[in-house]
């Protein structure tokens, strides 16, 4: 039995024995830079396609538009020289944010104009007190948008940092600023939202999970709002990065096995601990 297989069958014994016949999470295939060993890193669902990075061993950092169901590279573009690391991404419905570990900056990006020049067209800038940000992901919650980013390592933590109080581009006290904040047992390397919940992906040397979070009922409960997991499930394979949703499926890439999985039925699995929807 192959370690995905054996993951995957853990998974389903949790939640329904009956069920326990495979993993659920289906292979898409190999990630783009895998002959050249560039690590896959930040995931988004934008507007009906796939968004994913890669760096050059920290060199570089590329950005490339993938259809969603053959995993097809449709559209690539480089991101800003100082930005070899680009580890997470966002989308909130208009445009792109990234975040780098290397630089430890926010960038909100034109994605149409980076795209159509073929290297980033940067809006704003923003430096983060963080030492590994390592994940981003856009969050909506009654009507407010904010980006939940990770930390890596250093302060071991997650945040929940509202857009509205970002200000003009510079630095940014994220811990300061958060809504919500909680520790991530210091290898997030994955955010993903489906419109209901936050996931995040823990990349712990061959025990790799998935978390699951409530934040509408973590916020509600008031401050200091510190949420914690309602749910886990393991990843797709041994080496998990990021995480994006289309609020029915569930993208992540793997870079130990170098192929990206999906999990097409993510309704289903959130019927099983959904509680407050």
């Amino acid at each position: 039995m192959t370690p995905r297989l054996w993951l995957g069958l853990v998974f389903l014994l949790s939640l329904d024995p009956a069920q326990a016949t495979e993993s659920p999470w289906r292979d898409l295939g190999p990630v783009p830079g895998t002959v050249q060993s560039f690590p896959p890193q930040g995931m988004a669902f934008a507007a009906g396609r796939l968004l994913f990075t890669h760096h050059q061993q920290d060199h570089a950092s590329t950005l490339f538009v993938l259809d969603a169901v053959t995993m097809a590279i449709n559209a690539r573009a480089t991101l800003p020289p100082e930005a070899t690391h680009t580890s997470g991404l966002a989308w909130d419905g208009t445009r792109l944010w990234a975040v780098d570990y290397n630089s430890q900056a926010l960038y909100l990006l034109d994605l149409e104009a980076t795209l159509a020049r073929g290297h980033a067209v940067v809006l704003g800038r923003w430096t983060t007190d963080l030492g590994g940000a390592s994940a981003l992901t856009w969050v909506e919650l009654d009507g407010a948008g904010y980006l939940a980013i990770s930390d890596f390592l250093h302060s071991s933590r997650s945040y929940l940092l509202p857009v509205g109080a970002l200000g003009p581009p510079g630095p940014v006290d994220v811990a300061g600023l958060a809504a919500c904040s909680w520790s991530n047992g210091m290898f997030s390397q994955g955010l993903g939202w489906d419109g209901h919940y936050l996931y995040e992906a823990v990349n712990r040397f061959g025990t790799d999970e998935v978390r699951v979070y409530d934040l509408r009922a973590a916020m509600a409960a008031g401050a200091p709002c510190e949420p914690t997991p309602i749910a886990s499930f393991p990843a797709g394979g041994p080496g998990v990065e990021d995480l994006a949703s289309d609020g029915t499926r569930l993208w992540t890439s793997d870079e130990r096995s170098w192929r990206f999985y999906v999990l097409d039925d993510l309704a289903g699995l959130r019927d099983r601990w959904s509680t407050n929807d």
